[in-house]
Parts: C-alpha cells; structure tokens; sequence
C-alpha cells in the first residue's frame, strides 16, 4: 500500500500549537513579523520597514495589520506580479524593469522576507524527541514507517520550512528529497513544489552583502536544479536566486526551472497512486490564484483512492471538488481523528 501526504500551512500550525509556540511564530499572518524579523546584513529588527521594504510599504504592508489586511496585500502583488511578467515575456525580451514598478518589486522583497523568515524561525524553534512525544503526526508517521504493508510513503508540502524534515531525522526515519537531492533512502520522500529554504545556491555568499536586486525581473526566482545543493545548516546566506514561490505564486510559469521539475514530480507522485491506496490533505489552502496546482495533483490521482482531507475548517470549494472526484472521501477535523482519536 502506498501513501501520498500533501501537506500546507495547517501541518506546521499543528507542530507549533503542540509545542506551544504558536503565538509566538504568527503562521497565519506571517507579515505580521515583520518588525522583528532581522535586516540580514546589519542583524538589526524592522526587515518590514519602509527603509528596507519600500515597495510592500507603500502597498501598506504592516506589522499591525490584520492576517485579512496582509493576505489581500500579497494576493495583489502576487497577481500583478504574474500578469506584468506574462505580458513582458510576450512584447518585450528583455525590459528592464524600475524602481517604480511597485508591484514587481514589492514579489522581490516578499520573496527574501519569506526566505529570511523561516530560516529565522527554524534557527529558533528546535525540534527533539521530547518536543515530539505525544504528538499525533509524530505517532501516525512512526506507524507508517514500521507497518511492512507500506511500501511507500510521498509527502508532497507547499511549505518552505524544514520542521517536516527536522521530524523524520528525530523520529530515525529515513527518508529522500526528490529533484534537488539529499541522498537519503527509505520509503519516505519529500517533494517541495514550492522551494525550500534548504535549497542552497552555488553562488550563495556571506549575508553580510545582502540586498534586494531590483535591477533584473522575477528570474531571482529562476535556475535549474544543478545550480542547487541541499542544506539543513548554515541557511543564513545571500543568493542571485531565491528558491520559494510565494503563497499564491504560479510555479507553471517556471516549465525549465528547479519549480518546474518539481511540479512534474508532485504530478508524477500522484499518478502513482493506485486504487485503494491513501492519500493525505492536511491544511492545504485552496484560494482562487493557486487552486489550479491543487487540481492538477488532484486530477492526476485515481477516483478509487481513499482520500482524506484534514481541516478544522474547509473551504466550501476543495470539498465540493473532493465529494465529486472521489469516491472514498472523508472528511477530519484533526489529525488525531484522523488517526483513530476523539480530539
């Protein structure tokens, strides 16, 4: 039997709810963090700020404001962002691009927020055995790996963070990363269509340099995967390329690129799933600009499947769409319920 888990935003709300520190580290409003989150270069507060970040200050990104506020914000950019960049691509080889252009910049500056966020929050959060025990994922993942009736486990997760991969290495669960490589074996794998903060740049240098390019278009996201290593320490540096697509990006539009490969290795996952083997939705998020990468790996997977999606509170659509897929659909409220529990 083979399991595909998609993970998004709700696997790692789960982890820090558990370990308690999820006021801490604001997952749902991630802008939020903004004034604390330190200017790479100078290790000083205020990444968000009108000296360091113009182009999402003037688009009113703010600490203070509410997840609702910030999330209309990037929905914005990421919108305009990918229609001025289809339109360039068509009329113009190579336009340079402004300061003034708001918007494109403003994806550029989120972009190093995201990846200096969490490569932040993974240097302050720790993840140990006695952090893990007791928690629902840590006990389903652990029966996954020694059930000798599962053959395969495929994670797929829309998440930049590395608390998925810091649990498999504490749990002593082998595991390999698909595309840009560890090395690693066993049942387990773990596709990142969305980049990694531990996808590492050949090119990357001292932190010290750090600044945001605002010379070139959204090719700081571009790169093939050989240009790329594999990292789980030592993250803290400054790249010519930034491997995340932001939330509610389009990895389509990067076919050659390391997104690209990673698409088609999230889509391959899924058509290898048969009928009657097990597929995983946990927290995955379903807004108009990026539900058109949830289909695909939805339309690639068998109706005969038994799928189960995992949300405290499901977006009317993805149910809709899952209650006319799938036969075998059933709906969780957590994974402790999930796994058998009453929680």
């Amino acid at each position: 039997m083979k399991y595909l888990i998609v993970l998004g935003n709700g696997f790692s709300i789960d982890l820090l709810r558990h370990i308690g520190r999820l006021e801490d580290y604001p997952l749902t409003n991630l802008l939020s963090y903004g004034d604390k989150l330190r200017w790479p270069a100078s290790d000083c507060n205020a990444f968000i700020s009108f000296r360091h970040t113009p182009n999402l200050w003037l688009l009113g990104v703010r600490s203070n404001n509410s997840a609702e506020r910030n999330t209309q914000i990037v929905e914005n950019i990421i919108t305009c962002a990918n229609a001025i960049q289809m339109k360039k691509r068509e009329t113009t080889p190579a336009a340079s691009v402004s300061v003034g252009d708001v918007y494109l910049n403003a994806y550029k500056e989120l972009v190093s927020f995201l990846k200096f966020l969490f490569i932040q929050f993974d240097q302050e959060i720790t993840i140990s055995s006695d952090v893990l025990s007791g928690w629902h994922w840590a006990d389903f993942l652990k029966k996954l790996n020694a059930d000798e009736n599962v053959t395969q486990v495929d994670i797929i997760t829309f998440n930049y963070d590395l608390w998925m991969e810091r649990v498999l290495t504490t749990l002593d669960i082998d595991f390999k990363t698909t595309v840009i490589e560890n090395g690693g074996g066993g049942k387990f794998s773990i596709t990142k269509p969305h980049g990694s903060i531990s996808f590492v740049h050949s090119k990357s240098r001292d932190v010290s340099g750090f600044n945001i390019n605002y010379s070139n278009e959204i090719e700081i996201l571009e790169g093939v995967e050989s240009d790329f290593t594999l990292e789980m320490d030592n993250l803290k540096r400054h790249s010519p390329i930034t491997p995340l697509i932001p939330p509610a990006g389009d990895s389509s539009r990067y076919k050659l690129t390391w997104a690209g490969k990673l698409k088609e290795e999230a889509e391959s996952k899924a058509k290898c799933i048969e009928d009657g083997d097990k597929v995983i939705l946990c927290g995955v998020s379903y807004w108009h600009v990026d539900r058109n990468e949830i289909d695909e790996i939805l339309l690639n997977l068998t109706s005969q499947c038994e799928l189960a999606y995992i949300n405290p509170s499901p977006p009317e659509a993805l149910d809709a769409v899952l209650t006319s897929l799938f036969k075998n659909y059933e709906h969780y409220v957590s994974t402790e319920r999930y796994a058998g529990g009453q929680k």
